[in-house]
């Protein structure tokens, strides 16, 4: 099996794997695409395209911190359907910031 041909057609870059590997990840990502163009019925560069525009966001404030992803578009819900897969959680992480202790006035 050829290397170079599946690598442009996934797009990336498999330099520090040895050839046997390479072969075999190149292989499994093949088998991937093609099953999503199948099922999506659109070339994998544009179900690419659509599902990296999904981003991951922290936000901290004094109050807490917060890990949220974008909004899903309605393209992405689609490729999503197509693929039986479910939307990833709109909030991935929650944290608040711990509440200052109330001291209390002893009594003398």
């Amino acid at each position: 099996m050829a290397v170079a041909p599946l690598k442009r057609e996934l797009g990336v870059q498999f330099a520090e794997l040895d050839e046997g590997v390479s072969t075999a990840v190149c292989f499994l990502a093949l088998m991937l695409v093609r099953v999503i163009k199948r099922a999506t019925g659109d070339t994998w560069r544009n179900v690419r395209r659509e599902l990296e525009r999904m981003h991951l966001g922290e936000f901290s404030r004094p109050a807490g911190r917060v890990v949220q992803r974008t909004e899903t578009t309605p393209r992405q819900r689609e490729i999503l359907r197509a693929l039986e897969l479910r939307e990833p959680p709109l909030l991935v992480e929650h944290e608040t910031a711990p509440r200052p202790r109330r001291r209390t006035a002893r009594s003398a």
